[in-house]
């Protein structure tokens, strides 16, 4: 039996005999994948292969392979996760076909499904102009927000699928922090003149969206603190003032 994760090194190992699945508690890894337990055949005993579900011809789950199985298993959570955001049908159905596509690609071999699902669904959010933060997929489950970001990067860097405009966020975070129109205006405007700017190539969108913000309403005589921005955008503080710094240098 695995008693060490070969990823993190930890030996939290989770044995689920239900799922067929060994998983590191520490990272999510998926470590081993088994055949699940079935009870010894009698004569008389065994199901009907296939059943009709909604007018579909449906198999029993001991006649999946592991692909159909993973499936199976994966779209309850997309469903639930597109209920819990209120997000389109469309958008939901090609968060299952980015999870399909990417279990077919062998991108789930050594990854958590569940974080996987997770991160298709934020991805299925930014192909569709829907913009969701990691932390509104990931609120009321045991994932954190990191392990989302960082198999979206892996997903979006195999398949180079797709990336959001930090600009799209802006309306929401200024709505949060109570900030005025005018506020919001000089956002897009200060955004717009930093688009694509190499000193801020590779810093996380949120902390340039938190400067810029931060900036903005200052400009307009806003009294808000750079704390009070970090915390509903959810970034470091700190990182806030060496982007503002950034920003001032070029506008």
């Amino acid at each position: 039996m695995t008693t060490k994760c070969p990823d993190c090194q930890k030996t939290e190992i989770i044995y689920n005999f239900d799922k067929g699945e060994v998983t590191c508690k520490n990272c999510g890894l998926v470590i081993e994948e088994a055949m699940p337990y079935f009870e010894e055949y009698r004569e008389g005993t065994s199901k009907i292969p296939t059943k009709f579900k909604k007018g579909n011809i449906v198999k029993e789950q001991w006649l999946m392979d592991s692909k159909e199985k993973n499936i199976s298993k994966i779209k309850p959570v997309i469903n639930f996760l597109a209920s819990k955001l209120k997000l389109p049908e469309y958008v939901k159905d090609d968060a299952l076909k980015l999870y399909e596509e990417a279990l077919y690609k062998a991108f789930c071999k050594g990854r958590s499904s569940i974080i996987v699902a997770h991160a298709c669904v934020y991805l299925s959010c930014i192909i569709h102009n829907l913009p969701k933060t990691a932390t509104e997929i990931t609120e009321d489950s045991e994932i954190d927000a990191w392990k989302l970001l960082r198999a979206y990067k892996l997903l979006n860097k195999h398949f180079k699928i797709a990336t959001y405009n930090p600009a799209d966020l802006l309306p929401r975070f200024v709505s949060k922090l109570n900030l005025s129109q005018k506020t919001l205006t000089s956002s897009i405007i200060i955004m717009n003149k930093i688009e694509n700017n190499k000193i801020l190539q590779g810093k996380n969108p949120k902390s340039i969206i938190a400067a810029v913000i931060y900036l903005s309403a200052l400009k307009n005589n806003e009294k808000i603190t750079q704390r009070e921005v970090a915390n509903k955008v959810e970034v470091m503080e700190k990182t806030i003032r060496g982007i503002v710094k950034d920003i001032n240098r070029l506008v």
